[in-house]
């Protein structure tokens, strides 16, 4: 069994290995695995905004942050004119995969959300990160479509897709 907890100063040393394990792969566009690249040097910002999944021995498997401000992308074409929360950082271990863990995490997220007065969800995701787009896919979340990426400076391709759904 799988238990979903805020995750907490004590939990980063856990979720910091995750992300090193996951990330040294090299698979998701825009991510390392260095400690002062993202995502890990957003821990100590994602404190009070994020959830961790740990399984029966108490490792990290899942980690998700949720922020009510995300000032990057906030003017983006979104639809919804309600509180939005923005969904972050979503990742589950690739030994887990297949399990149903990131609808788990995406389900605690609208939980969560909708506990704290939010009325829709967004998340934005880079075009090349064809794992995630499966995933929301599978999950039956659908692309409002395509923008010019707010990080393009920083070489990410310059293009992102946006999701939003109604909570």
């Amino acid at each position: 069994m799988y238990d979903i907890v805020d995750a907490k100063r004590e939990h980063f040393p856990a979720i910091k290995a995750l992300f090193i394990k996951e990330l040294s792969k090299g698979d998701i566009p825009a991510w390392s695995s260095e400690e002062d690249d993202y995502p890990i040097c957003m821990l100590p910002e994602d404190e009070g905004h994020s959830l961790l999944m740990l399984d029966e021995d108490g490792n990290a498997v899942a980690y998700a942050a949720y922020h009510g401000e995300f000032e990057e992308v906030e003017e983006l074409s979104w639809r919804c004119k309600g509180k939005p929360v923005y969904f972050h950082r979503l990742l589950v271990d690739r030994n887990q995969r297949g399990k149903g863990l990131a609808r788990r995490m995406l389900e605690a997220l609208v939980a969560k959300s909708k506990q704290l007065g939010y009325e829709c969800y967004r998340f934005v995701v880079y075009p090349e990160n064809k794992n995630a787009i499966a995933v929301y896919e599978k999950l039956g979340l659908n692309c409002l479509g395509e923008v010019k990426s707010p990080w393009e400076e920083y070489g990410d391709g310059g293009i992102v897709l946006l999701y939003e759904i109604l909570i």
